[in-house]
This record gives C-alpha cells, sequence and structure tokens, in this order.
C-alpha cells in the first residue's frame, strides 16, 4: 500500500507514521525483516522444505530445535555465511 506522508523518527525508533500531503517525491520502502534474529537458523532452513512451521519450529523439541542443539557455534556461523 502505497502513503503518501512522513514517518517520525525519535530516538532511532519510528514513532509515528503521518498520513499528509508532502512537496517531494521520494519513496521510503522498508523490509521489516527480523533478520537478526532468524538468521542463525540459516543451519536448519533445508531441513523444512514442506513441512508445516509447527513441525519444523515449535518448541522445545522440533526439527530446529533437534538440529540446532548439538550444532557448534562454528557451524552455526558458517551456515549463516552461506
Amino acid at each position: 500500500m502505497l502513503v503518501e506522508g512522513r514517518i517520525i523518527i525519535q530516538d532511532v525508533k519510528i514513532a509515528a507514521i503521518e498520513e499528509t500531503a508532502v512537496e517531494w517525491t521520494d519513496i521510503i520502502l522498508s523490509a521489516f525483516i527480523n533478520q537478526y534474529t532468524h538468521l542463525g537458523d540459516s543451519i536448519v532452513k533445508e531441513a523444512g522444505a514442506g513441512l508445516s512451521l509447527d513441525v519444523l519450529v515449535a518448541p522445545p523439541d522440533r526439527i530446529k530445535h533437534r538440529l540446532l542443539d548439538p550444532a557448534s557455534q562454528r557451524e552455526i556461523i558458517a551456515a549463516m555465511r552461506r
């Protein structure tokens, strides 16, 4: 959805999005992805093909947890780099 307006930033966070007429034509696109949290899950991404989210990630013992628990930090970082 395209909204004409402005974004108000306070303390390095989006405080408000105001719909209002503006004099510029710049477009701000944001991909609000929680990448910093889920990047570490890269080691299990192939394991989830065709499976439901519940089967793949539901704590405490689904596929994600069974694969991540024994993985070393080195293995997790290598998967993130790939």
